[in-house]
């Protein structure tokens, strides 16, 4: 069993520390934290297991991918919101990842996978990480 911690945990996950703890206390499904000192760690593997169950497709997530928010994919790609809004969350070729709470959150925020979009616009990628360097 491999631990990371919570701030390792939001590399993988783009959310705060309240919405780690809510996950812990709402949703059944989320890995439990074990407890070191004042810490809490999460099980790596469980965690990938979690999103799988939160993912669109069956059996796309791997066991190091990172989730993007639709402004982390904008960034990563150097577009806005608008154009990631119609090239990857209403584009069915993308996995897109559900961390909403629960049911009663309403329409859920749509998180993608850092891997598919890389695959996708590679090109894209090196031109925003040219301009940012």
């Amino acid at each position: 069993m491999t631990k990371i911690s919570v701030a390792e945990l939001q590399v993988i996950l783009p959310v705060s520390n309240h919405t780690i703890r809510r996950f812990s206390r709402e949703d059944s499904k989320f890995p439990a934290p074990v407890i070191i000192g004042r810490a809490n760690y999460f099980d790596r593997a469980m965690i990938y297991k979690w999103l799988s169950s939160r993912a669109s497709a069956a059996n796309t997530i791997q066991d190091s991918d990172v989730i993007l928010t639709t402004d982390q994919a904008g960034i990563l790609l150097g577009r806005s919101r608008a154009w990631v809004w119609k090239n990857i969350t209403t584009n069915n070729q993308f996995t897109l990842v559900d961390l909403s709470p629960g049911a009663k959150s309403g329409k859920p925020k749509p998180y993608f996978i850092k891997r598919e979009v890389l695959e996708a616009f590679p090109d894209l990628a090196a031109i925003a990480a040219q301009k940012a360097a």
